[in-house]
């Protein structure tokens, strides 16, 4: 149909979104995994495997590094002297992240080694670059022990840390070919600072970005975007609210027309300035790797367009790889006022798709990431499908009332390197095809889409 095509793009840009996906959900868990279990622990009560760990230590066997104490019925004391030893033991094999998962269990627990856990703590933050965190364990420590050799040690250490600034900066610059002429031949470049404060459990972050946009065989300002945001997360729980403001420049005629002139969907007038969003998440980390997370949020992508999403992922956490599952629900309300629609186009499906009042999404994709060193990818295939319904009624006065599915089936590959802390490379490819089935007919229209996008980005 006449203006059907961009509405498609601008509801689902699958192309880029398992990509993204991947990226998002497996870099803020990875840091809570436990290791992969290599050898079996043996089957005797928790006294005897406390016995046998302490011994192993001693003798500097790592055997002792795989077993697993929340499967052996131990009570409070005994995992706290467990997660103790094996966060020491994968302290001294540098295996950062499995330490600082057993340090924090036992930190959580409580126990009479609490000076000596938050010194290496410190010192495996101090390795992952988490300056924040050493500030705050520094802090505990002073207040709880005034007096420590520990406090001692780490302030002689603090002399060879480089204070990063209050705000961390991060700038990404993207370029990117496809079959949707939306996206294809589209560079962005995209500026983002955030702030963190964090006390005991409570987290705060408060996030602002601006991104231009421009396609270069065409024009050099294709798009504005900035956006101001907050959220805070507790224990799992997490809130976020965020305000934008964008500008479109007027497309051609492959853009749906509201006006006498042509403009994307998403704008009023090509600025846009009522852009929100809400949302209410929780998630879940497993002591066995598994992450299990749920997201509620309200969308005003423009005065006439509101979404309701409802997504779950789960995530099973591996020593170098993760597996990804994803599934998102949306309700759509779209409204394109009647005395808006230029009359002087005799094109009466055009018409009736002005009229478009209800959609539907859900989008389903499983991906496996994996990461070798400064080397990560991740693949998988991503289902999307829309019912979208319209109505109206024609200059004649018959009425519309009609109902169009769209299916979509791709595979998407992303490929990361972290040539330094500070600098990363990404590619990201999707090839797969579109089914759509028109109201009133039982023969689906297909086409192949596919994209490509290559960035760079760079934190300070």
């Amino acid at each position: 149909m006449p203006g059907f095509s961009i509405s498609k793009t601008m509801l689902r840009p699958r192309t880029l979104f398992a990509a993204l996906l991947v990226l998002a959900l497996g870099l803020p868990v990875e840091a809570k995994r436990a290791p992969r279990k290599m050898a079996p622990q043996p089957r005797v009560d928790c006294k005897t495997l406390s016995d046998s760990l302490i011994k192993l230590y001693d003798a500097g066997d790592p055997t002792y590094l795989t077993w697993d104490f929340s499967e052996a019925k131990c009570d409070s004391s005994q995992l706290y002297q467990a997660y103790y030893y094996q966060g020491i033991g994968f302290l001294f094999i540098s295996a950062w992240k499995e330490a600082l998962y057993f340090l924090t269990a036992a930190r959580a627990i409580g126990g009479p080694k609490d000076e000596e856990i938050l010194y290496h703590l410190w010192t495996v933050y101090r390795k992952l670059d988490r300056y924040p965190e050493m500030e705050r364990l520094t802090l505990e420590l002073h207040q709880r022990y005034p007096g420590s050799l520990f406090l001692l040690e780490i302030l002689d250490q603090w002399k060879g840390v480089k204070s990063p600034s209050m705000i961390a900066w991060n700038y990404t610059a993207k370029a990117g070919w496809a079959r949707n002429a939306y996206l294809d031949h589209l560079f962005s470049n995209r500026v983002k600072g955030e702030s963190n404060q964090k006390r005991g459990l409570h987290q705060f972050r408060e996030t602002g970005s601006m991104s231009l946009t421009s396609k270069w065989d065409e024009r050099v300002l294709q798009g504005f975007q900035a956006n101001l945001g907050g959220e805070y997360d507790f224990k799992g729980l997490s809130a976020e609210a965020g305000w934008g403001v964008g500008y479109e420049s007027r497309r051609p005629s492959t853009s749906l027309i509201v006006t006498s002139g042509a403009q994307a969907i998403l704008v009023d007038s090509n600025w846009n300035l009522a852009q929100g969003r809400l949302a209410l998440g929780y998630s879940l980390n497993t002591g066995s790797g598994w992450n299990m997370s749920w997201n509620a949020s309200l969308f005003q992508l423009s005065s006439q367009w509101q979404v309701l999403g409802l997504s779950h992922s789960q995530a099973l956490l591996f020593s170098d790889f993760i597996l990804i599952g994803y599934v998102d629900v949306q309700k759509h309300w779209i409204e394109v006022p009647r005395d808006s629609i230029d009359l002087t186009i005799d094109t009466s499906s055009f018409y009736a798709k002005l009229g478009m009042d209800g959609m539907y999404t859900v989008s389903v994709s499983i991906t496996p990431y994996f990461s070798f060193g400064r080397h990560s990818m991740g693949i998988g295939p991503t289902y999307y499908v829309a019912r979208l319904h319209s109505s109206g009624a024609f200059s004649d006065g018959e009425g519309i009332d009609r109902t169009d599915w769209q299916h979509s089936l791709s595979g998407t590959a992303s490929y990361g390197y972290d040539w330094r802390g500070w600098c990363r490379f990404a590619l990201s490819g999707s090839y797969g095809y579109d089914f759509d089935n028109k109201a009133n007919t039982t023969a689906y229209t297909t086409k192949d889409v596919y994209s490509v996008d290559a960035g760079v980005s760079f934190t300070f």
